[in-house]
């Protein structure tokens, strides 16, 4: 079980996701803020590279049986040893070069293309401080997040549904723009010249999705 610094697990946490990991071949349980609006910070991801699925929603109206998910956060997720082999041969699940954001996304990006699937059990309930390292520093926190995502999406995505995508990917890196405020004009000055090499880099994958991810509404 992966949890990192910023998240935490009971014991009766820890037993509500090996339940739910029994039933199909990875698992992930809703994750909440740790603080008293008991809302849905994410609960798995629901479509796209990495929407995430019930995000906001109150806690006490979520879904009470497992459902499936297009992908999971390492916040507190359960992954087969399988799984993790099949992607890793060599021992590295987690891509190092990300550094931070999207490693993850990435993981279950290639898990999906080996044919592995995803689970959400709401019965294993995470606390998660949000971002507790990433906000003290922002602006990093906005380009690793911009150009980990454009890496992740030349490694998992045929470059045809890239191109017909092309406007909304580069409007969402403006919107990342708009959240750091004025130091985010830097963002795409920096982020959008390394998108040949990236695709460059690319070029070797195989078994590539020729589809965003659009799984089944939990609500």
């Amino acid at each position: 079980m992966l949890v990192p610094r910023d998240g935490g697990d009971s014991a009766d946490s820890v037993r509500g996701h090996l339940r739910g990991f029994v039933a199909v071949r990875d698992a992930a349980g809703r994750v909440h803020p740790s603080d008293d609006r008991f809302e849905v910070e994410r609960a798995g991801n629901a479509r796209g590279e990495a929407v995430p699925a019930l995000a906001g929603q109150d806690a006490s109206a979520a879904p009470r049986e497992p459902f499936e998910v297009t992908g999971v956060s390492a916040t507190a997720t359960l992954y087969r040893r399988e799984a993790l082999e099949s992607v890793a041969p060599h021992g590295e699940a987690f891509d190092g070069s990300y550094f931070a954001y999207y490693e993850d996304v990435d993981l279950s990006l290639r898990l999906a293309r080996g044919g592995w699937r995803f689970i959400c059990d709401p019965r294993a309930v995470a606390t998660h401080e949000g971002s507790l390292t990433g906000r003290r520093t922002p602006w990093r926190r906005a380009f690793w997040t911009a150009r980990n995502r454009w890496r992740t999406l030349f490694r998992n995505f045929t470059p045809s549904l890239l191109a017909r995508h092309l406007g909304p990917l580069l409007a969402a890196d403006l919107a990342h723009v708009r959240q750091v405020g004025w130091r985010g004009v830097a963002l795409p000055l920096l982020v959008w010249p390394r998108l040949p090499a990236m695709a460059f880099r690319a070029r070797a994958e195989t078994g590539l999705l020729d589809r965003f991810p659009d799984g089944p509404d939990p609500s």
